[in-house]
């Protein structure tokens, strides 16, 4: 009886270990999202637009602990994708604000957690003002939240933040709110649709310093990490979640140095090989920096497409070890997905995407925002 109760508590003692240990391995390596936005252009059924087409594959395939938000520019839009949605039993919430942009990332409003119940903050957008404005009031409404608009110019694919809430910020946003680069983006946007609204709302000028201190304020951020600008025909967003993309507590992806071995500027190959230069030193740099801070950093391929790095650091993080990856029609592309498994671990599960031509690129993160619980 007794050599009984003993196996009995030894294998006990074993299983439990090996279920700690697969709990272990299994492990979200994030918190999951509870909600995924979109910014949703063109017609209503995705067989006959393609922008329509590859944010709906993207909505279609999130999980389902995942819900989708969607913009879309109108009534009778909204009405048509409720209907859509709803025979393909897909659970979105549908806002109606007219975004002229896909790329939710950059104008969607942050989220702030505070002793409250949390608020949005919104930045202003150079290349869609009034819009930004008007969906941060309808964030607001949406979720019953308080809302702030501060007057700095700043994307949201330069909002990278990791466990620490360490802020991860080129130094695009300096020059951004300079007298030049203020000046500069009213001359370069003077023919969109919704360029920045200074007579109504003016924009200050501010210093570096002075940058740094309301981002942590506004956003409650621990430290402002200054990420160096890349020439733009190198990179021309200048974001940083084109370089970067934390996958945990301890571990980031960054991009790996590429030969600029072509330039839509034509100046040769004596420019490119400078400018692969200085690709290398920054990207060394960005590397020595999450290395002091404790990180494990997973470096991941990336390729030169026009004035773009893309890479699968701009893939979409949906926790518990799920990405959206792009299954690109781009040749040079097609090995991100082999890449990121090599890289990454077998237990990362891939969810891809058919890219059309709105989405090629494969910049997923860009198309998207992602929110921990609001309600």
């Amino acid at each position: 009886m007794m050599n009984r109760l003993v196996l009995t508590r030894i294998v006990y003692s074993i299983l439990t270990c090996w279920l700690w240990a697969q709990e272990s391995y299994a492990r979200p390596e994030i918190e999951a999202p509870q909600i995924v936005a979109f910014s949703f252009l063109g017609d209503f059924d995705p067989k006959l637009s393609d922008s329509a087409r590859g944010t709906y594959e993207m909505i279609k395939k999130l999980p389902k602990d995942i819900t989708p938000l969607v913009l879309v520019p109108s009534d009778i839009l909204k009405n048509h994708l409720e209907f859509y949605y709803q025979k393909k039993k897909i659970n979105a919430e549908i806002l109606v604000i007219d975004a002229g942009t896909k790329w939710a990332r950059d104008f969607f409003p942050e989220f702030v957690p505070d002793k409250k119940a949390g608020h949005f903050v919104g930045f202003r957008y150079v290349r869609g003002d009034r819009m930004s404005k008007l969906t941060l009031k309808k964030f607001g409404e949406h979720f019953k939240k308080p809302t702030r608009r501060i007057h700095l110019i700043v994307e949201g694919g330069n909002l990278v933040m990791d466990s620490e809430r360490r802020l991860y910020i080129t130094e695009k946003v300096i020059y951004a709110n300079s007298k030049e680069g203020i000046e500069s983006a009213i001359k370069e946007n003077e023919d969109i649709w919704d360029p920045l609204d200074l007579e109504n709302e003016p924009v200050p000028v501010r210093s570096k310093s002075e940058i740094e201190t309301l981002l942590k304020k506004e956003l409650q951020v621990s430290e402002i990490v200054w990420l160096p600008r890349l020439d733009r025909y190198i990179e021309n967003t200048g974001h940083s979640d084109m370089l970067i993309n934390f996958i945990s507590e301890k571990k980031v992806m960054l991009i790996e140095s590429t030969p600029i071995v072509s330039a839509d500027d034509d100046e040769g190959s004596k420019t490119n090989a400078l400018r692969s230069q200085q690709l290398n030193q920054v990207l060394e740099t960005i590397n020595e920096k999450l290395v002091s801070f404790g990180f494990e950093v997973i470096r991941v391929p990336a390729v030169k497409v026009g004035y773009f790095l893309v890479s699968s650091a701009n893939a979409l993080n949906l926790g518990n070890g799920r990405y959206f990856v792009a299954k690109s029609k781009l040749p040079d592309l097609q090995f991100y997905n082999v890449e990121m498994k090599q890289k990454l671990g077998p237990h990362i599960k891939e969810i891809e995407i058919p890219m059309d031509t709105h989405h090629e690129f494969g910049s997923i993160h860009c198309l998207t925002k992602t929110y921990g619980p609001l309600r």
